[in-house]
């Protein structure tokens, strides 16, 4: 009878993880696979801390659990194959910025932290590619580059990038149309647009145009 009873509260413990799984995944934005090894007690808890207080979660927790809990979602793949000591690291908030707080600290602790592979925003990576978006530079940098270069005439923008003008333009629309990253990339390229127009006042060449055209 001990032993049956030991085998319900087995079975409930891994139901409720199995559960609190289902929500992890549910509410993130961004999921990462890791393998660890080695960690200790403390260690765990200052990584799991240091990530919690910036929009995630750092959840270690049987390989088949986190397969059963991903099952039918967009993050099943990253469960495929999984083996030895597995964590998964879920973001909320920002989707990349917690996968960058891990790799540090990876590499503060003596690599014992491995990035496995991503989804984000729906989109699955595997370990190089995962490795290649972190390292990006950061979402203000990025925006401050851009805005840099939205000073400039579409022209010149196409050909720094090697796209063509519509190209850029078309770009640029689908930005806008985003989040609130989006929102500020629209705001620069308004405000850009009517810099490069004040700056660049008709030659009379097309004053000469626009007056035959009226004609």
């Amino acid at each position: 009878m001990l032993q049956s009873l030991t085998l319900m509260v087995t079975k409930s413990d891994k139901e409720k993880t199995v559960d609190e799984l289902k929500d992890k995944f549910s509410r993130a934005k961004s999921v990462y696979s890791t393998t660890q090894l080695g960690l200790s007690v403390e260690q765990i808890t200052s990584l799991r801390d240091e990530i919690r207080s910036i929009g995630g979660e750092f959840k270690i927790a049987k390989n088949t659990l986190f397969k059963i809990a991903s099952a039918g979602t967009q993050f099943e793949a990253l469960t495929e194959g999984l083996k030895g000591p597995t964590a998964f690291l879920f973001c909320y908030d920002d989707a990349v910025v917690p996968a960058t707080k891990v790799k540090d600290f990876s590499k503060a602790n003596g690599d014992k932290v491995s990035l496995l592979g991503a989804n984000i925003d729906g989109q699955t990576y595997d370990q190089a590619q995962t490795t290649k978006v972190i390292n990006l530079p950061s979402k203000e940098v990025l925006l401050s580059q851009l805005a840099g270069m939205l000073v400039q005439p579409t022209s010149q923008i196409a050909g720094l990038l090697g796209a063509s003008a519509s190209d850029i333009a078309s770009i640029l629309k689908q930005l806008s149309e985003k989040g609130d990253a989006a929102k500020t990339v629209k705001e620069f390229s308004v405000s850009s647009a009517t810099t490069v127009e004040s700056a660049s006042p008709a030659s009379e060449d097309d004053n000469s145009n626009k007056e035959d055209i009226k004609e």
